[in-house]
């Protein structure tokens, strides 16, 4: 059985769960699927085998606190210092498209630029930026699982924001100070163009098992857009003043909310 196929049968399996058991094995499989290090078939084979016995304790009546222990962040631990890293080829793949990504969720700022350039204030430290947002992110997402790490979790959630946000800034500060190092100037319909090939690479390369798959919907979302303003359906340039930082604000909600969601996965 692959990856996909145990996933089906663990949301499946799931809704066996009571409404107790259902929350103490949801913060083990968050906790335990952000661990993108590990092999992730192994992984969501163990996931199969803790929910399987999950299940035969609740038909005898013992709740999974009483079965697993109340520290399920230690059970956790245990279990992922015994399983194997993931294939070289397959972490490669999910690093590769996590740059992608990141060039992604920058670039879609400097759409609503009055004049789209690429420099070093306004592009490789913002870019450095969201990579430390979305490493907090995950970090933070995995910590909140746990009552007893959820204060730190809510510390690095509340870093990845204020880094986030410091990438927008960047080029004000920019325009402050004078530019520094050397400038590309680009016109909309070129850089919705280059946007799109990017687009297109992130797709290709996230489109298949990987972690970084939930962001997909974002993806085309952004496609749709760049497409949109090619063909001057549409002119972001003459938006009204901060809708950048509100597409910025709804993208870190966005990503958020469907990390937690998709690690969890819909029931339905």
């Amino acid at each position: 059985m692959d990856k996909q196929e145990l996933v089906k049968k663990n949301n499946e399996m799931r809704e066996q769960l009571t409404t107790e058991n259902e929350a103490y094995y949801s913060k083990i499989l968050i906790y335990m699927r952000l661990n993108i290090k590990k092999n992730e078939q192994k992984t969501e084979e163990v996931l199969i085998e803790i929910l399987s016995d999950l299940l035969q304790a609740q038909k005898d009546g013992i709740s999974a606190a009483d079965y697993f222990g109340k520290d399920p962040q230690k059970l956790c631990e245990d279990i992922l210092a015994e399983l194997p890293d993931g294939p070289p080829a397959i972490r490669g793949r999910d690093y590769l498209g996590l740059g992608f990504l990141l060039i992604q969720f920058f670039l879609f700022n400097q759409f609503f630029e009055k004049i789209i350039r690429v420099s070093f204030l306004n592009s490789v430290i913002p870019l450095i930026l969201i990579a430390l947002a979305i490493l907090f992110l995950l970090v933070g997402v995995k910590n909140s699982s746990f009552v007893q790490d959820r204060n730190k979790g809510h510390i690095f959630i509340g870093a990845a924001i204020v880094c986030y946000f410091l990438s927008i800034i960047s080029g004000m500060i920019e325009s402050r100070i004078g530019l520094v190092g050397p400038q590309i100037f680009l016109s909309v319909e070129q850089f919705a163009v280059i946007y799109l090939i990017i687009i297109g690479i992130c797709l290709l390369v996230n489109l298949k098992d990987s972690v970084l798959a939930v962001y997909n919907y974002l993806s085309v979302g952004f496609m749709i857009f760049a497409i949109l303003t090619i063909f001057h359906v549409i002119d972001p340039q003459k938006m009204f003043a901060g809708a950048g930082l509100l597409f910025s604000v709804l993208i870190l909600a966005v990503m958020v909310l469907g990390n937690r969601l998709s690690l969890k996965k819909d029931k339905k």
